[in-house]
């Protein structure tokens, strides 16, 4: 929301919509191979970002993830990745 302001207030542009589905959708591509099962990667387990709620109950969460896929961190080298607009859009 706060995004969407700025760039109409600021910079006259509507921002584009991206939703928490879409979101899910990109974790879904690039996290969930290592960050799922009995032992996921890192102790990180992307299923407990899987609800809206989760924005308010895991903020922590959600920004040490965001990070990471911001400073190209994640997913790791060798790995599926998204191209730049997709990460740009997700963070």
């Amino acid at each position: 929301m706060i995004v969407k302001l700025f760039s109409l207030l600021v910079l006259g542009l509507p921002a584009a919509a991206y939703t928490f589905d879409d979101a899910q959708k990109f974790l879904r591509n690039y996290c969930h191979s290592c960050h799922q099962g009995e032992k996921p990667s890192a102790g990180f387990h992307v299923a407990k970002l899987a609800t809206l709620q989760t924005l308010l109950e895991e903020p922590r969460r959600w920004n040490r993830m965001l990070v990471r896929v911001r400073e190209h961190e994640m997913p790791p080298k060798g790995a599926p990745a998204p191209d730049l607009k997709a990460r740009e859009a997700f963070v």
